[in-house]
């Protein structure tokens, strides 16, 4: 069992418990955190509250609630699914389908070599390193890599085209 975020923001109900930040981002912040009545971990994402006396702007509101309802009718391979919403003091949040994995942005900074166990030297310089930038460069020099990079975008170009076949837009992509 993984130890919960030690600090005063467990703005969730006592059914979630908070693990760690994954990401923010304009509309708001994504969490990671474990559902205890269903035994999973789960995506959270909260409404970041700016506006109207810090309880959020009623337009930001709605936008966050449509996203959700929006979200919870979608089933499609490569769209995470969503489980429950909620509104506290802390404001609005929902919880989603947690899915392990990288950042398309780390993932190609190589990242996932640190995952995987396979260092490149990334971790000596830096991402931005000329020691960086040439294991990345031999890297996608592999055909395997490249299938990848190609598997990859194939899986979110179907996705955005089931959202476009429902007359939706990402807007975060």
């Amino acid at each position: 069992m993984i130890p919960a975020v030690t600090s005063s923001v467990n703005w969730l109900p006592d059914r979630y418990r908070l693990l760690s930040r994954i990401g923010a981002g304009g509309m708001g912040e994504v969490w990671l955190a474990e559902d205890l009545e269903n035994s999973r971990k789960v995506a959270v994402k909260r409404l970041k509250l700016v506006g109207v006396e810090d309880g959020g702007s009623e337009a930001d509101r709605l936008r966050f609630k449509r996203e959700f309802l929006i979200l919870s009718k979608l089933q499609a391979p490569g769209i995470v699914r969503a489980f429950a919403q909620g509104e506290n003091a802390a404001g609005l949040f929902y919880t989603m389908e947690h899915v392990e994995g990288w950042p398309l942005q780390e993932y190609f900074r190589g990242g996932h070599w640190r995952k995987e166990g396979k260092d490149p030297g990334t971790g000596v310089g830096g991402p931005g390193s000329g020691e960086a930038r040439s294991a990345i460069t031999d890297y996608f020099s592999e055909p395997a890599a490249l299938t990848r990079v190609w598997e990859t975008a194939a899986e979110i170009l179907q996705a955005l085209a089931h959202l476009h076949a429902q007359t939706l837009v990402h807007r975060d992509l």
